[in-house]
């Protein structure tokens, strides 16, 4: 039983867990949003609302536009171990928190996608990421979803041999 289905109205119920959590299944690409509009607003997905992702990605205003990377492969989701500092009395004190990444392989692609990703880094933009069933990963907060601040962008065009 580990279909969507089977978690949601059956089995234990006490578990401190609330009902029916959709689960985010497998990568496969994300949106490239800027943080913020040219009028000041900061963009966010309304959960509360029937927003239309279609109508995020040809939106007229580029501040506000969606812009999707589609058919994303071997998607890792990475985080470096977060610092801490130990007292000479055994008690630790954490410093950093561990820095999260994502690396995925697009194939296919040419070097115009790879220079455009670049300059991303240009402004402050975020990233949703979306599942294979079309779920958004981004940071809720009340009733809106954020995309996730990204602070650096690294496009890297492989070459591929053509063997005759």
């Amino acid at each position: 039983m580990t279909t969507d289905e089977c978690l949601c109205g059956s089995g234990m119920n006490n578990t401190g867990e609330p009902n029916c959590i959709k689960l985010f299944k497998k990568s496969t690409g994300m949106f490239i949003v800027p943080l913020f509009a040219n009028d000041g607003t900061r963009n966010s997905f309304d959960l509360t609302a029937a927003s239309d992702i279609t109508a995020k990605v040809q939106h007229l205003d580029p501040s506000k536009r969606w812009y999707p990377i589609q058919d994303l492969k071997d998607v890792e989701l990475p985080t470096a171990e977060s610092r801490f500092e130990t007292a000479k009395d055994g008690s630790k004190f954490k410093l950093a928190n561990g820095i999260r990444s994502f690396k995925a392989t697009a194939f296919e692609r040419g070097s115009v996608l790879a220079g455009k990703l670049q300059g991303v880094s240009c402004g402050k933009f975020g990233v949703y990421i979306f599942d294979i069933d079309g779920n958004l990963r981004g940071l809720k907060d009340g009733t809106n979803l954020y995309p996730v601040e990204i602070g650096g962008w690294d496009a890297i065009l492989m070459m591929r041999q053509m063997i005759a």
